[in-house]
């Protein structure tokens, strides 16, 4: 399986009403297009869960051999200049 993974956060138009602004974090799979959704506090809290379904899928025979991100900021850090 090749998945594509990006990770953005959902503010209401008025973010002051909303105090926990949760980490949507989103998995595509490119060739069947099916997707798996979770949501989380922050952007640490998605390594472990993602983690685990990786793992999960790979037990139940389909395992993950690329991994698509885009270059947004967390990225960019991961890139020697």
């Amino acid at each position: 399986m090749d998945e594509c993974l990006d990770l953005t956060r959902i503010v209401s138009s008025n973010s002051e009403a909303q105090p926990l602004r949760p980490k949507w974090c989103l998995i595509v799979d490119e060739k069947t297009g099916y997707k798996s959704t979770s949501f989380h506090a922050t952007k640490k809290g998605m390594i472990e869960p993602t983690c685990e379904k990786l793992k999960n899928w790979e037990k139940h025979g389909k395992p993950v051999k690329t991994i698509c991100m885009d270059n947004a900021g967390e990225n960019k850090m991961l890139v020697k200049q």
